[in-house]
């Protein structure tokens, strides 16, 4: 099993997960819903170790099942996700306005025509 980043639940977080597992309770789908509506409300769009483990305690769920969903659907996030460090962009490498040319006729700056352009 993978190694889940720590996130300690709040009162708020933990209160919200009741009300929505309230709601949800008993209805087709509920345990997707319920992990989907968790997860949006998440600041990072992911469900923590802690919030899958209370969901299990309080919707009853064992914890392995709710894994199991989370990890079979591609829109469940174990991560948190965004607020990546800025990747500081580099330039292009620089190219000479012949090199650019000769790149947009299809030709090498030689002159010479592409390997491409050879086989047509």
């Amino acid at each position: 099993m993978q190694s889940l980043p720590s996130h300690p639940l709040s009162d708020a977080a933990k209160h919200f997960i009741d009300k929505v597992i309230l709601q949800e309770n008993g209805r087709a789908g509920a345990l997707l819903t319920i992990l989907q509506r968790v997860q949006d409300s998440h600041a990072r769009k992911f469900l923590p170790r802690e919030t899958l483990e209370y969901i299990s305690l309080k919707a009853n769920v064992p914890l392995s099942r709710l894994f199991s969903v989370v990890t079979f659907y591609a829109l469940f996030n174990l991560e948190p996700q965004g607020r990546l460090p800025h990747a500081r962009l580099e330039p292009p490498a620089r190219t000479s306005e012949d090199e650019l040319g000769a790149a947009r006729r299809g030709r090498r700056r030689d002159g010479q025509a592409d390997d491409d352009d050879r086989r047509r």
